[in-house]
C-alpha cells in the first residue's frame, strides 16, 4: 500500500514538473518569435482588413473631413503568386539508393502519394501558402486516424493549421523548417462542452494568452484554451548485428539468428501531452513517428541584426 501511494505521490511531482516546463517552455517561444509575428500580423492586417492601410496617428491628425483613401493593389500582387504556386506545386519524390531498392521506393512513392490525395493535401498546402506570401509563414500537420470505428488500423493524414500563429517552435532550433527543435507547442480554443466531454473532471481553465492566439467569436466565457506540448525525450536501445547480416532493434529479435555484435545507441522519442492552465489534461504519450508532425514554410529566412 505504502509503495503504491509512493507511485502515485511520484507520478503526482512528474507531471507537475511537465506543466512548470511546459509553462516555461511556451513563454520562452512567445518572446523569442515576438517580433516577427507582429510584424507578420501588421503585413495580413495590411492586406485583408480595411483602414489598416493607414497609420491610426495619421488618420487621427487628418481628422473627420479629410478622406482616407485605400487602393490595395498588393493583394493582386499576392494572388498572382499564390496561383502560381497552384499551377507549379513542388512534389516529393522517393529514390532508391541502389538498384534493387526500385521497387520500395516506388511503394513508398505510391503510399505518399495516397496519404496526399485522400487527405487533400493540395488544398491545405494552398492554404498555407497563403500565410507564407502575405505574412511570410504558414504550416500544416501530420496525423493519425483510425480507419474506421471498427478497427484498429490507422491512417496517416495530412491536417490544417488554421491560425499558424499559434505554433511555436523551439526558438534555438537553427534550421529554417525547424527539424532541429527540441520541442513545439500548438494552442487551440475548444468550447466548454467539447472541454467538459473529453475531461469531465478537470477544470476549465486557460492556457495562458497571447496577442497572435485566436479570436473568440462567441465569448471567452464559453470556451478553453488548451495546449499541445511536443517534445523530445532521450532512451537508449541496443541495437544488433546478425550473422546473416540484418541489422535489428534487440526488442524485435526473435533469437532465430545468432548475435555477431551489439551495441548501444543514445536516441530519442517523440512525446505529446495536452495540458490547461492547471493540469496536464492526456498523456504524456509516445508519438508514433520519429519526427514532430509540423511543417513550418517562410517566405524569407533571413538574420538581420
Amino acid at each position: 500500500m505504502a509503495e503504491k501511494q509512493e507511485e502515485v505521490s511520484q507520478g503526482t511531482k512528474d507531471k507537475r514538473a511537465l506543466l512548470t516546463r511546459v509553462r516555461k517552455r511556451f513563454a520562452l517561444m512567445v518572446e523569442a518569435d515576438r517580433k516577427n509575428r507582429e510584424d507578420a500580423l501588421a503585413d495580413l492586417k495590411f492586406l485583408h482588413v480595411p483602414g489598416e492601410q493607414w497609420d491610426k496617428a495619421v488618420k487621427l491628425e487628418r481628422g473627420d473631413e479629410r478622406p482616407c483613401y485605400e487602393f490595395n493593389k498588393l493583394r493582386v500582387t499576392v494572388k498572382r503568386i499564390v496561383n502560381d504556386i497552384r499551377a507549379n506545386r513542388p512534389q516529393g519524390k522517393a529514390r532508391a539508393v541502389e538498384d534493387g531498392d526500385k521497387d520500395t521506393a516506388d511503394i513508398i512513392e505510391g503510399l505518399v502519394r495516397n496519404i496526399w490525395n485522400v487527405s487533400n493535401a493540395d488544398t491545405i498546402v494552398d492554404y498555407a501558402a497563403e500565410y507564407q506570401v502575405c505574412a511570410g509563414m504558414g504550416a500544416w500537420r501530420v496525423n493519425t486516424k483510425y480507419s474506421t470505428d471498427t478497427v484498429f488500423d490507422q491512417d496517416i493524414v495530412i491536417e490544417p493549421i488554421k491560425n499558424p500563429f499559434t505554433l511555436y517552435a523551439d526558438p534555438a532550433a537553427a534550421d529554417p523548417i525547424k527539424s532541429d527543435a527540441d520541442d513545439w507547442t500548438v494552442t487551440e480554443r475548444i468550447s466548454n462542452a467539447s472541454h467538459k466531454a473529453r475531461w469531465p473532471k478537470a477544470e476549465n481553465v486557460d492556457f495562458g494568452d497571447t496577442e497572435f492566439d485566436d479570436e473568440v467569436e462567441w465569448g471567452d466565457e464559453e470556451t478553453t484554451r488548451i495546449c499541445e506540448y511536443w517534445y523530445k525525450e532521450p532512451t537508449t536501445k541496443t541495437l544488433l548485428l546478425l550473422e546473416d547480416g540484418k541489422t535489428v532493434d534487440a526488442t524485435k529479435w526473435d533469437g532465430s539468428v545468432p548475435i555477431k555484435k551489439q551495441r548501444e545507441i543514445k536516441c530519442h522519442k517523440i512525446m505529446m501531452c495536452i495540458v490547461s492552465g492547471r493540469a496536464i489534461l492526456e498523456g504524456p504519450v509516445e508519438w508514433a513517428g520519429s519526427m514532430f508532425p509540423f511543417i513550418q514554410i517562410y517566405g524569407d529566412w533571413l538574420v538581420i541584426d
